[in-house]
């Protein structure tokens, strides 16, 4: 942002801000709420609110969070499914 001719970096996760500091719209992994970008929750890569993802860094978005499966499960559309055993 600009300020009397001198530029001023926005606050932290933000991706554009007017004078004052307020953010206008946020870096990925963070969401705005009024004028300020918080953290999106664990393992998101984009989110709407603090506890509703929109696409994850890492495993599979069920309910609208992200979760990580165990290793003697896989990812399906409802979550972590157990692997049958061969």
């Amino acid at each position: 942002m600009a300020n009397g001719g001198l530029c001023v970096a926005c606050p932290s996760g933000c991706a554009s801000c007017d004078v004052s500091g307020s953010c206008y719209s946020c870096l990925a992994s963070f969401y705005l709420f009024q004028g300020h970008c918080l953290n999106c929750p664990a393992l998101c890569s984009s989110c709407t609110d603090g506890s509703t993802c929109t696409g994850c860094s890492s495993g599979i978005l069920v309910s609208n969070l992200c979760i990580t499966c165990q290793d003697t499960t896989y990812g399906g559309s409802a979550g972590c499914t157990a692997c049958v055993a061969s």
